[in-house]
């Protein structure tokens, strides 16, 4: 009679769902979004500057080369409300800017 041989490794069926489907696998790849009270002071002046103005002039204000205007500055409408959060939109933070 031959030896009993030993099942190794997962079982059968285990990678199908009920319905016969593959299971969903969870992805840990991309970048990881943090809430802006986790960001450091430096991606939080990047964020606010980039909110009142376009990406290139708040680039080129972080890197020195200018210095904000008031024409340079987009109204409050076009600002997101969920943006204008007393946290979120502390001017006092980038007032080195202008």
């Amino acid at each position: 009679m031959p030896a009993k041989v030993l099942n190794w490794g997962r079982p059968k069926g285990a990678d199908i769902t009920v319905f016969g489907l593959p299971k969903k696998t969870t992805k840990k790849e991309g970048p990881v979004i943090l809430s802006f009270s986790k960001l450091s002071p430096v991606e939080k002046e990047q964020l606010i500057l980039r909110l009142l103005t376009n990406n290139l002039l708040a680039a080129e204000t972080l890197a020195g080369k200018s210095i904000f205007t008031i024409n340079d500055i987009s109204p409050p409408s076009e600002i997101p409300d969920s943006e204008q959060d007393e946290d979120h939109m502390n001017i006092y933070r980038v007032q080195r800017f202008f």
